[in-house]
């Protein structure tokens, strides 16, 4: 699944309805296949527009980046290699469907992401 989401390519569901709640697509006649449903706040999206690393700075390590800190030039993948953590995992709260909006946006950025089976925040390995 992973390898095909990287790619970049279309995938296609048939048989999917909205969930009840809105913020998922699940495949008919399965509980456990669902996809979360992109929901993201205007804060959310001011700080995607900033880029990879002022998003992965603010989200997963509670530092504010701006345009200043000339991290345009940089290279995400190499910004979150340097980092002296292991894994990193978000540590602001995201509202319902907007970690959908963060992960979905960190993919674009070809950064694999995923949710933490016990904590159940993002979390981005190293």
């Amino acid at each position: 699944m992973k390898d095909l989401l990287m790619s970049g390519k279309p995938f296609i569901l048939d048989d999917a309805i909205v969930g009840p709640e809105g913020l998922s697509l699940n495949i008919e006649g399965s509980s456990t296949n669902q996809f979360r449903l992109l929901r993201p706040s205007q804060e959310l999206q001011k700080i995607l527009a900033k880029g990879c690393i002022a998003t992965i700075g603010h989200y997963f390590l509670d530092k504010s980046i701006d345009s200043n800190d000339n991290v345009s030039s940089q290279d995400c993948h190499a910004y979150i290699s340097e980092q002296k953590k292991g894994n990193l995992m978000v540590k602001l709260p995201l509202a319902a469907g907007e970690d959908a909006a963060l992960i979905a946006k960190i993919f674009e950025w070809q950064i694999p992401a995923r949710i933490d089976d016990l904590s159940g925040r993002i979390m981005i390995s190293k």
